[in-house]
């Protein structure tokens, strides 16, 4: 299995900067299962109503209407990619996930200077066994590599 982490999966539901670029790779590397682990579940979800909140605060009150129906457009994008196996959910032992995540805070952090959230969704494909590791952060890009992954980043801006 694949993991993409929540920058990457985040482009593949909405119109974000970059999307286009992480649908191409997304097909580029054969439409691979990806992850969905409880961390996903609420860092997807809830990513994509942060996203409408951002645009909300910029447009006006007949474009709110609008955004009201690409917040159900994402979300049924998502619900889509589960039931077609896009998105297979996963379970892990969050302890063994949190201390997978403590060692490589330890190892990599200074180093890295890495967040937890980074650190927890590599702990977490390191947990889930996966090899491949696809992220549009280049500081994850490198903890995971630390990590033993192969990694695919998909480079969506100047960076």
């Amino acid at each position: 299995m694949t993991y993409g982490d929540s920058s990457f999966v985040l482009r593949l539901l909405t119109n974000e900067v970059g999307s286009a670029m992480a649908v191409a790779v997304f097909r580029r590397l054969g439409r691979p299962a990806l992850a969905f682990s409880p961390l996903h579940e609420i860092e997807i979800r809830n990513g994509l109503r942060m996203k409408a909140f951002m645009e909300m605060r910029s447009r006006t009150a007949a474009d709110k209407m609008g955004l009201n129906r690409e917040l159900s457009a994402w979300e049924g994008r998502l619900e889509r990619f589960l039931e077609h196996g896009s998105l297979v959910k996963t379970e892990v032992s969050w302890d063994q996930v949190v201390a997978a995540a403590l060692a490589l805070s330890q190892d990599q952090t200074l180093r890295l200077g890495t967040r937890s959230y980074d650190i927890l969704h590599v702990a977490m494909a390191a947990e889930l066994h996966c090899r491949n590791f696809i992220t549009c952060d280049l500081k994850q890009s490198k903890l995971a590599r630390t990590a033993g992954m192969k990694v695919t980043l998909v480079k969506v801006n100047s960076d």
